[in-house]
C-alpha cells in the first residue's frame, strides 16, 4: 500500500470554485481565478513539489484531510476539498483527482491543512 502524507503550514485554502474574477482583454471576457487563490497556488505548491512521488499516483485513491478553520468561513467544506482535489494534480501527485473514491474530511478550530493522501481505495 502507498502512503504519501503532506501539511500545508501557515496557509488558508482559497476555494477556486468561490472566488473568480471577471477580466475583459482585447474586446473578450476571461474568468480567472481570484488573486487571492492564486497566491494560496503560490505558496502552496512549494510546500508540496518536494515530497511529490517521481511519477504521480494513477491509481483510486482514499484521500485524507483535516482543516484547522480559523474565523469567518467564506466557503464551505465541499468546496475546499475540491480545492485540495485540484491542488494535489496542479502539483504532480495524482494524476487525475477523479480517482478519488473515498473522502475523508475533519474540520478543526485553527489556521491551515494537514491532510494525507492518496492510499489505494481498498473497499471496491
Amino acid at each position: 500500500m502507498t502512503h504519501w502524507t503532506a501539511t500545508l503550514d501557515g496557509i488558508r485554502v482559497i476555494s477556486l470554485k468561490n472566488s473568480k474574477r471577471v477580466v475583459r482583454a482585447g474586446g473578450r471576457t476571461i474568468v480567472l481565478p481570484s488573486k487571492a487563490h492564486e497566491k494560496f497556488l503560490a505558496l502552496a505548491l512549494p510546500q508540496l513539489i518536494p515530497s511529490r512521488p517521481r511519477v504521480p499516483f494513477d491509481f483510486p485513491y482514499t484521500l485524507h484531510l483535516t482543516f484547522h478553520l480559523k474565523g469567518k468561513l467564506d466557503s464551505d467544506v465541499d468546496n475546499l476539498c475540491a480545492t485540495v482535489g485540484d491542488l494535489l494534480m496542479a502539483a504532480g501527485i495524482v494524476a487525475d483527482d477523479k480517482q478519488c473514491m473515498r473522502l475523508v474530511q475533519r474540520g478543526m478550530n485553527s489556521p491551515g491543512v494537514r491532510r494525507r493522501a492518496p492510499c489505494p481505495d481498498r473497499s471496491t
